[in-house]
């Protein structure tokens, strides 16, 4: 759910039994530490590394120096360099529950999980009274799909300091990683009203939301709005832009993401990256990621200019994109954990937009346009966001096989009902979709085509005390635990399309639909049924069916929902050649086409751009405005036209039908 671990600084004092390393002069001058600590409270990290950094080396300091030298280096993103200091810190005797905390962090920060769980499960053994140590437990319990007990943790956190909201919000992230959504909405809601200030936990129930059934989309728009308004409270006040008022300049774009990395959004991105520079654009990469990847690699040699921004913050990123002169600014992460969001609030740009990594409005008000398509969002839809909504002709995400990597996924296989004599049905979705309303949804399925099973596979489902609640949801929605498989998180993103050979038809999950996944299994060959909504988030998967030329397997409807499924079931030669040739229809679709989406979501930036002109007066050439025009302001209503029964959105003349 987008979780931070927000680790607070607790400065070095004569009570925690440190030496200050360097004692004060007779005037009272304060102490290195007492100064570093200053800094390090003031946010000033590279100015504490500077401090401390030449004491450690000459070997003055002592374990006091070294934990605010550890800490400073991970707040700047060298988390690497951070481990010889904090491991000195953490190994001082008596042992220090800060340092081994932060310790443990920085393992987790360098990709050493399972020494940075044995660190902080010590540093537990050696507190266990200290909540604090308990709850970043529990975080990294619940990054490693542990969420059982990273629940038992956060419930002793609570004991502990039942007046902090970060353990409830973490007990209700787990609850939602076993697909409790709707709870996990209400634990959100019980920290929220713990601590009304905390703008991780807002934002952690505004993406909860997202998920769970039932709640109407202009309360979900209130909660964004009412965070939007916290962040804008908090920024710091914009500058007038020097950007030239060239309609028909080439524009420099800026993209901002902590998911530069294995990650969808990275994978969606990379083709426009490959094929905007024909649309005289150029690309500034801002990444907050503090690990890197191949993938990483390959956004950073799709773009103009790379920037490692993990280390700044949010005054200083402002400044960095002002100075690069960026005309449009793009998040691409919302209310998704490692955003940085804050920084548009100051508005570092002329033009700032939000587009892909989150399935919602901002609420924030310096965000003046989301990118989204005529299905996700249709007429209407105007009504449960803050910003203006730009609709892509086509489908908002472009498809890049090449993403599945060097033979494409491999090859597809037949239905595995052709073997084992009965229906497969799958959904591998993100466990947190798996709201109350896709589990009743499922069981209509299987009430329809008895003797068909139903493969599940998420992170941490397959852990053995989280099956053991996820039967017992299944058993209470109405599903016979023993006709489900759990197949478990392959963290190979290949093995993971190879796994869609064990599935006959996906079943999206409901109201937060399939994006990635969807995409995926029709690349593999499989059908995807999916129910659409009032919500963006419901309607991704319509969006992406169309464009794959396959609106028929999108309803509005929970009954033709189990139709459509049964349908495909009942006819296993028809699902042979479907399967065989679906591939190639996809290849051959609008979702694949590279060359088309680049060049659409070009002329939506730069029509946004070119408005920003306008208000200055400067005459648009023709290439400019006029798609995002009328884009913003009309076209067609395609909310009935998504397959059968397609549900629009209230107070746009079709009725929502959840």
């Amino acid at each position: 759910m987008g979780t931070q671990r927000g680790r607070g600084v607790k400065r070095p004092t004569t009570e925690m039994r440190w030496g200050l390393g360097v004692e004060a002069d007779s005037g009272g001058v304060k102490t290195l530490i007492q100064t570093a600590a200053d800094r390090v409270t003031e946010g000033r990290h590279a100015d504490a590394v500077e401090m401390l950094l030449p004491t450690m080396r000459r070997g003055k300091g002592d374990a006091a120096v070294a934990y605010l030298l550890g800490l400073s280096l991970v707040r700047l993103g060298r988390a690497p360099e951070a481990l010889e200091w904090l491991k000195q810190a953490a190994d001082y005797r008596p042992p220090q529950v800060d340092a081994l905390v932060e310790y443990g962090c920085a393992l987790f920060d360098c990709g050493h999980w399972d020494d940075g769980l044995a660190q902080l499960r010590g540093a537990v053994g050696a507190f266990p009274h200290d909540a604090r140590a308990r709850v970043v437990l529990a975080k990294m319990l619940h990054q490693g799909g542990l969420f059982v007990p990273a629940m038992e943790q956060a419930m002793h956190a609570m004991q502990r300091a039942p007046q902090v909201a970060e353990p409830v919000s973490v007990f209700a992230s787990c609850l939602a990683g076993l697909g409790y959504a709707e709870e996990a909405v209400e634990w959100f809601a019980r920290a929220v009203a713990t601590d009304p200030n905390d703008l991780r936990t807002r934002a952690n129930l505004c993406h909860a939301l997202n998920a769970a059934g039932g709640i109407d989309p202009g309360e979900v728009c209130r909660r964004h709005r009412e965070l939007g308004a916290m962040i804008a409270e908090r920024a710091s006040t914009g500058r007038p832009h020097t950007n030239a008022r060239a309609p028909g300049k080439r524009l420099r774009i800026g993209l901002l993401s902590p998911d530069f990395r294995e990650h969808p959004v990275a994978r969606f991105i990379l083709p426009l990256l490959r094929h905007a520079r024909n649309h005289e654009l150029e690309f500034v990469a801002y990444s907050s990621s503090v690990r890197g990847d191949g993938t990483t690699d390959l956004v950073r040699a799709a773009v103009d200019a790379w920037r490692d921004v993990s280390g700044l913050d949010d005054t200083a990123l402002a400044d960095l994109i002002r100075r690069d002169g960026v005309d449009v600014l793009v998040d691409l992460a919302g209310h998704t954990g490692g955003t940085r969001l804050a920084v548009l609030a100051s508005r570092p740009a002329p033009v700032q937009l939000t587009y892909l990594g989150y399935a919602n409005t901002t609420g924030l008000p310096g965000v003046d346009v989301r990118l989204v398509d005529w299905v996700t969002d249709p007429l209407g839809a105007e009504a449960f966001a803050t910003e203006r909504l730009v609709r892509l002709d086509g489908c908002l995400v472009c498809f890049d096989p090449t993403g599945c990597g060097p033979d494409e996924g491999g090859p597809v296989a037949p239905p595995p009902a052709l073997a084992r004599g009965v229906v497969t049905f799958g959904s591998f979705n993100n466990a947190t979709k798996t709201s109350g309303a896709t589990l009743a949804l499922w069981a209509g399925v299987l009430r329809a085509v008895p003797g068909a099973r139903l493969a599940l596979k998420g992170k941490g489902l397959d852990e053995p005390t989280s099956r053991g609640v996820v039967e017992r949801r299944l058993s209470q929605a109405g599903i016979d635990p023993s006709r489900v498989e759990i197949l478990g998180y392959r963290g190979a993103h290949l093995e993971h399309l190879r796994a869609y050979a064990e599935v006959d038809v996906a079943l999206d999950t409901h109201p937060y639909s399939g994006t990635t996944t969807t995409c995926e299994a029709l690349w593999m060959g499989v059908p995807v049924v999916t129910l659409t909504g009032r919500s963006h988030a419901s309607r991704v998967s319509a969006s992406v069916l169309q464009a794959a030329g396959c609106p028929e397997w999108a309803t509005g409807n929970a009954e033709e929902y189990a139709r459509i499924a049964a349908g495909l079931a009942a006819d296993l030669e028809g699902l042979r050649a479907l399967r065989s040739g679906l591939r190639e229809r996809v290849r051959a679709s609008g979702l694949c086409d590279a060359a088309g989406f680049a060049r659409g979501w070009a002329a939506a930036v730069r029509g946004e751009w070119a408005r920003w002109c306008r208000a200055s007066g400067v005459h648009s050439p023709s290439h400019g405005d006029a798609g995002p025009e009328r884009a913003a302001c009309g076209g067609p209503d395609l909310s009935g036209q998504v397959g059968a029964g397609g549900a629009g959105f209230a107070g746009a003349g079709a009725q929502g039908a959840i």
